[in-house]
Order: structure tokens, then sequence, then C-alpha cells
């Protein structure tokens, strides 16, 4: 019984960490977070298989970074996963740089 115990844990260690972050949030549940690049904002998120794609445009003058949640809602409520999109204000520009020399 033991070594059957050990072997079935070994099994799932080895399948939970040969999944990607994106295969073991989708399949299995859980939470992946994805720091978006810089100045850009979240449109839309989508699975194909076991890719997680997204959609990035860039953020306009006067919009916030904000935090978006992608969640999964299953049919029995169980191993629900979800991606967090967190977005980045655009790094200001060095305001030294833009002066001249007198």
């Amino acid at each position: 019984m033991g070594r059957s115990l050990t072997l079935v844990f070994a099994c799932l260690m080895f399948i939970a960490t040969g999944c990607t972050a994106n295969e073991r949030a989708r399949n299995f549940g859980g939470t992946q977070t994805i720091d978006l690049p810089a100045g850009k904002k979240l449109v839309n998120a989508t699975w194909k298989e076991t890719n997680l794609w997204y959609l990035l445009r860039p953020m306009q003058n006067g919009e916030s970074p904000d935090t978006l949640n992608f969640i999964e809602s299953s049919a029995y409520g169980m191993m629900n996963g979800a991606v967090i999109f967190i977005e980045h204000a655009a790094a200001a520009a060095n305001p030294g740089a833009t002066q001249g020399k007198k």
C-alpha cells in the first residue's frame, strides 16, 4: 500500500511540474499572474487548446493601469482556474533629458 501511494504521489508531482502555468491554471484550477508590458492595456484574452492568447493595445494619455481577472466558471464549480493580468503605467520620460544647456 505504501509503495502504491508513493508511486501515485510521484506521478502527480511529475504531471504538475511538467505542465506550464497556462495548463495548470486551465486544466487543474489555480491562478496564473501575467505582468503586462508597461504602457499596454489588455483588450481580450482567450484559450486555444493549452495556449493563452491575449490582445494588447497602447495605453492612451489619461488612462490608468488596471488589474483584470480572467476567470473560468466550470460546470460543477470545481477546479476553477484564473489568470490575473496586471497592467503597468508607461515609464515617465526623464524630465532632465529634455532640458537644454544654457
